[in-house]
């Protein structure tokens, strides 16, 4: 092999290993920016369920007690409380359960009413017995707040009004929507997923 050829070589040969540390340089960034990007999502739950906006009325609907006796949404809202929605093939919600479970579900005096779809499914669903559980039929509590996503969370007032909405984590999630709830302040600002992912950048 000529000289040319060999400095030809080394050249081309220094250029790929140049572009591959460069390129893996940039893909440890990005994965960064991924990491952090999931870690403030989980931290802000954000408003991905939709559902009915803070000021809304909720309508009448009936459920199903675990019990089996009709309950009206007047009398589940006589008092301020948290309605949950939950789902049996719910991957978050089983992981949200379990942490009630293992745990206090209650919410320092706030209500805690669960309501999940009425199917086999659900009823073997594993529930904290501390849990307020009632059954919807054709997604009747869900469609009065609607709701289209699980887990979700809406804080009620007495007057069967949304008082904030979210997308709990964690028991932890729950626990402070009570508090603003009792405490009658201002709702928490709904968390704009974009902003969340322009601040990690």
């Amino acid at each position: 092999m000529s000289a040319p050829w060999i400095v030809a070589f080394l050249s081309l040969s220094g250029i790929v290993l140049l572009l591959a540390v460069t390129l893996l340089g940039l893909l440890r960034r990005v994965t960064g920016v991924l990491e952090r990007t999931e870690a403030r999502l989980a931290e802000a739950p954000a408003q991905l369920g939709g559902g009915a906006a803070p000021g809304t009325k909720i309508p009448a609907f009936e459920v199903l007690s675990a019990e089996g006796k009709p309950v009206s949404s007047s009398e589940l809202f006589s008092r301020p409380a948290v309605a949950l929605f939950l789902s049996a093939g719910c991957q978050p919600c089983r992981k949200l359960v379990a942490e009630l479970t293992a745990g206090d579900a209650s919410l320092s005096g706030v209500p805690l009413l669960a309501f999940i779809e009425d199917t086999a499914a659900a009823r073997e669903f594993p529930l904290a017995p501390e849990l307020s559980v009632f059954y919807q039929r054709q997604q009747a509590a869900a469609a009065a707040f609607q709701s289209t996503a699980t887990p979700q969370a809406f804080a009620v007032d007495a007057g069967e009004i949304v008082y904030e909405r979210t997308v709990p984590g964690s028991r932890r999630h729950l626990l402070e929507l009570a508090t603003r709830l009792r405490q009658g302040g201002e709702p928490l600002a709904e968390p704009d997923v974009r902003n969340v992912v322009r601040a990690t950048l």
